[in-house]
């Protein structure tokens, strides 16, 4: 993975990371029944990936459905949590993303729905249609859009339409070595 590489992030490796750094950082955010992790597995895991978006700062893109969907994990994590906890819960939650949005300068893309294809996103939705979409416009002659993800799925439609994708465990595995 190069330095000047665009890394359009899915929703999956944001709310792992989310949820590692919740449990162990600052924000202390304790999740009841936390979702079930995807492909970060630990706090290391965790670290590295911070640390893979932090060196692509600037360089690191995602869309307003995948901050739809870690809004609606939260409101599940809230809903889960002890009564008189709910708002404590919500406020570190929205801190902690809030922190690694800024620290790593994520910026939100807005993908027109008029511009995607029908077919695709019957296929796989609205949000990693989006994805698809955004990882081709950051494609020019010095860079590449690489979509890091969790999903098999998302993974095989990147792969036949010449996108390129990883999984973002293997990222940080990479980085392990």
């Amino acid at each position: 993975m190069g330095p000047r590489d665009v890394l359009v992030i899915d929703a999956g490796p944001l709310l792992d990371s989310l949820v590692l750094r919740c449990e162990s950082g600052p924000y202390r955010v304790r999740w009841r029944h936390p979702p079930q992790l995807h492909g970060l597995r630990n706090n290391a895991e965790a670290d590295l990936f911070l640390s893979l978006l932090l060196r692509h700062r600037g360089r690191v893109w995602t869309s307003s459905g995948v901050l739809s969907e870690l809004a609606s994990h939260v409101r599940t994590g809230e809903d889960h949590a002890l009564r008189g906890e709910k708002r404590t819960f919500r406020q570190r939650a929205w801190n902690a993303l809030r922190a690694m949005w800024m620290e790593c300068e994520i910026e939100e893309r807005l993908v027109s729905f008029s511009n995607l294809d029908e077919d695709r996103v019957v296929d796989l939705g609205l949000v990693d249609t989006g994805l698809l979409h955004l990882a081709r416009e950051a494609r020019t002659e010095r860079e590449r859009g690489v979509l890091v993800t969790n999903d098999g799925t998302l993974l095989s439609h990147c792969l036949a339409d010449e996108v390129h994708a990883e999984y973002a465990r293997d990222l940080v595995r990479i980085d392990l070595i």
